[in-house]
């Protein structure tokens, strides 16, 4: 009897750890789509950006599938992510590492070193969480007062090199790690 549970804790304890490793990989699939494949909502909340073109996409990361407009022909970049059903996750604004200041530079780097000596920073976005209405949220982006930076870097140990997707706060503290794999497309290209 007690071997029984024994093994039922094991087995059950091994499913959670395996959820948990699932959780904490980035395999994200991204196909662009029209913008009649958007939900309704989100596309009723684009109108309220300033943004006039977008291109859109579907991603599916997992189990988790949602819906990405991204702007077209301006500088910075933004994308603005929905949930399934349309409604606002985040948006993020796509910056190059010699615009932040010197102090975050610093602070960032020496967060990614104590990951790994060999490092190279990819991409840099800045995300602003929808906490408020529309308006209060295009002002904190036109004022740059974000909620968190998303590093995608890249590293390398022992000949290995490996990717993490970063999400830090605006003091350095490290909230969430992602290992981000390369999905295999089911096509050739010739």
């Amino acid at each position: 009897m007690y071997k029984q549970l024994y093994y039922l804790v094991i087995c059950c304890l091994l499913g959670i750890a395996s959820a948990k490793a699932q959780e904490d990989i980035k395999a994200e699939k991204e196909e662009r789509i029209e913008k009649s494949a958007m939900p309704a909502a989100s596309l009723k909340t684009l109108l309220a950006f300033p943004f006039e073109r977008y291109a859109y996409y579907k991603e599916i990361d997992g189990n988790i599938v949602s819906y990405e407009a991204k702007t077209k022909r301006t500088d910075p970049d933004y994308s603005i992510e929905f949930d399934a059903k349309g409604r606002l996750e985040d948006v993020e604004e796509e910056i190059k590492k010699r615009s932040m200041s010197k102090a975050e530079r610093k602070l960032l780097q020496q967060k990614l070193d104590s990951i790994d000596q060999q490092n190279k920073i990819e991409r840099i976005q800045l995300q602003y969480l929808p906490n408020e209405n529309i308006n209060e949220l295009n002002k904190r982006i036109a004022n740059k007062n974000f909620d968190h930076y998303e590093l995608v870097v890249a590293f390398k140990n022992n000949r290995t090199i490996y990717r993490l997707e970063l999400l830090f706060d605006r003091q350095g503290k490290l909230l969430k790690s992602r290992k981000v794999t390369r999905i295999a497309y089911d096509f050739i290209l010739f």
